[in-house]
């Protein structure tokens, strides 16, 4: 597809609907790399140009692209494609997801994430200070890289920095994938704590609502899901408990 005009994500979505499209080149003669300022200020409906940042969307909107711009698209990449997409849509303060093509088909798949949870009695336990602020790092290139066609990003890109916080308080920060399992994820924060990993239980988290700059406990993580299905840009703490 050279020298189209095509600017606007739903033309990609009704390329989907006609053509079970393997195979992909776009046109980059307009291409330019994004700093992180001018993507959260572009508009979502519209294609950026950066051929990093549009790559994932392409990938989650045609379910049968096996190459894009001569690079692979690996299951990997398209699993975190897909929860990346998903989240995204959730995250946009006046999207109406049926103008998103595959949005209900991708929750059906991955699912939205937990259903909010009461705010039950806690513990001043529970109550743990957050030393720093957690937000999906997305797919905003960390670091600059050629802005060649077919330029995909690195798997480093597509991580998110989870804030964890065990019960001495003092948080750390550790890059996950979407499609990390929680089990694994589990694993390596008990290396970090030096701790055996079944004795430790982690916990989804929210800021407690009459003292600033602390958390509750949410929802105890299932460790056969994944980190994309309890995190998403607005909340990527992690409590942790450990048994005695």
């Amino acid at each position: 597809m050279s020298g189209t005009q095509i600017t606007h994500w739903p033309s990609i979505d009704n390329l989907a609907g006609w053509a079970k499209v393997e195979v992909l080149r776009l046109s980059c003669a307009e291409a330019k790399e994004l700093t992180p300022e001018a993507v959260l200020k572009h508009d979502p409906t519209k294609l950026s140009g950066d051929p990093r940042v549009d790559r994932p969307f392409l990938i989650a909107k045609l379910e049968h692209l096996t190459m894009l711009n001569g690079v692979p698209v690996s299951s990997t990449e398209r699993w975190d494609a897909e929860l990346y997409y998903v989240h995204f849509i959730n995250a946009l303060p006046s999207a109406n997801p049926d103008h998103w093509g595959r949005y209900d088909e991708l929750v059906a798949k991955h699912g939205k994430g937990p259903k909010a949870v009461s705010k039950g009695p806690q513990t001043l336990k529970s109550k743990l200070l957050s030393e720093s602020p957690a937000s999906w790092s997305g797919f905003v290139p960390v670091d600059p890289v050629s802005n060649k066609c077919g330029q995909g990003l690195s798997r480093a890109q597509l991580t998110t920095d989870l804030n964890v916080i065990p019960p001495s308080g003092h948080s750390f920060t550790l890059r996950a994938l979407p499609s990390m399992s929680i089990a694994m994820l589990r694993k390596k924060i008990a290396v970090k704590l030096k701790q055996s990993a079944d004795t430790i239980a982690l916990w989804t988290a929210f800021a407690h609502k009459d003292l600033d700059g602390f958390w509750e406990r949410g929802e105890q993580m299932d460790t056969s899901r994944d980190v994309g299905w309890y995190l998403n840009e607005h909340d990527g703490t992690v409590l942790v408990s450990i048994e005695e």
